[in-house]
């Protein structure tokens, strides 16, 4: 499961670039290869598995507006 989610990741420069469609945003890549996922629940997990710094990395110009 990881490796697909990696993968997917891998095919874009950012992660803002995959959230470019409602029917294929993140969230219903992940229920594709995760059976049971919960965005509230889960994505707050991940956030926290994944770190606010790792975060910021990713989403640079997303967080310079915040």
């Amino acid at each position: 499961m990881v490796s697909i989610l990696q993968a997917e990741r891998n095919a874009f420069p950012s992660p803002e670039h995959i959230n470019d469609n409602p029917l294929i945003a993140p969230s219903k890549r992940i229920c594709n290869c995760c059976i049971g996922y919960n965005k509230p629940l889960h994505g707050a997990l991940l956030a926290i598995d994944i770190g606010l710094d790792t975060i910021r990395q990713e989403v640079s110009e997303l967080w310079d507006k915040i």
